[in-house]
């Protein structure tokens, strides 16, 4: 079952809040593109070819999830909040252009209660839709912010779902948990690790299944006085200098920028799907950065494969 709007208005006009401020960089820094086909991975057709496999992610998107983890952090705080007796992680921040879609999946691999939380920019002209008791149901979102809670089950029937837009669409997951399961895992600060240089700062809690620090880098857990563009060697950080930090940023802006894009592409190498050559020639260029250039301002970054 689907619950809408379960929030307080309240509670909704902070999260739009939280959103709109980040809405311009978002589409921005997007790669997701313009498609004529999108309908077609959304259908009921569709749904039927794969309803007998096991499918716990999808298989095709046209989306980004660039810059929608900002906002999403300060929209975690406030679903802890609401849910103390719960243990609360994001499972998921995308931006969905016109013809942005998410293909059906069921995420049966992690069975747990899910708030689905939308900003659409248009009424009427995003859904969320799924399959119960043998009918294909369609959610249209409401212009604004949009709430939904559902159970991803682990056994048959599976909840089988996807998700379609025709305007500017930011999507953002939550995974809900009882505090007392066998493999709960606490919250804790990670400094991201590439090349001895922190690149990032997350809250995460170590598990896999629900996020992984970008290819190529590794995850320490770090007290609060660690930033972005500290040095982590021998199983020790040490705070930037004023005078090297300039510099510094540079190339950590410019690894973060790929890592990004990586992450756009990771559902390329999912189960059941084979990357072509040229993509993963692209991932490949994109993992030889930075080494492939001196300068971090003037990046010949490789172009996405359509």
């Amino acid at each position: 079952m689907v619950s809408r709007n379960p929030f307080s208005s309240e509670i909704v006009d902070q999260i739009q809040n939280i959103i709109e401020p980040y809405l311009k960089e978002i589409k921005e820094k997007s790669e997701a593109k313009y498609i004529t086909d999108w309908k077609d991975n959304l259908s009921k057709e569709s749904l039927f070819s794969a309803i007998d496999y096991e499918v716990p992610k999808s298989k095709n998107n046209n989306l980004s999830s660039v810059s929608v983890d900002k906002p999403a952090k300060k929209i975690e705080k406030i679903i802890k909040d609401l849910f103390p007796n719960l243990y609360v992680a994001c499972s998921g921040t995308f931006y969905y252009p016109n013809t942005g879609f998410m293909s059906w999946h069921t995420n049966n691999d992690n069975p747990t209660d899910r708030i689905y939380i939308s900003h659409a920019s248009e009424q009427g002209k995003s859904f969320f839709r799924y399959y119960k008791d043998g009918k294909v149901i369609t959610d249209y979102d409401d212009k604004g912010i949009t709430v939904r809670r559902f159970t991803a089950t682990g056994t048959k029937p599976y909840f089988w779902h996807c998700v379609g837009s025709q305007c500017d669409r930011v999507s953002i997951g939550f995974q809900l948990a009882k505090l007392d399961v066998k493999d709960f895992r606490p919250m804790a600060r990670y400094a991201i690790i590439e090349d001895e240089k922190v690149t990032d700062v997350v809250e995460w809690n170590g598990d896999v299944n629900v996020w992984q620090p970008p290819t190529g880098s590794t995850a320490v857990v770090a007290g609060d006085s660690v930033g972005v563009g500290d040095t982590y060697k021998d199983s020790t950080f040490t705070a930037t200098t004023v005078s090297s930090i300039g510099v510094d940023a540079k190339w950590i802006a410019l690894r973060k920028s790929r890592n990004d894009l990586l992450v756009e592409t990771d559902w390329w190498g999912v189960s059941d799907r084979t990357m072509t050559d040229a993509q993963k020639k692209y991932r490949q260029d994109l993992r030889d950065l930075p080494s492939t250039t001196s300068d971090p301002e003037d990046v010949t970054w490789p172009n996405k494969p359509a």
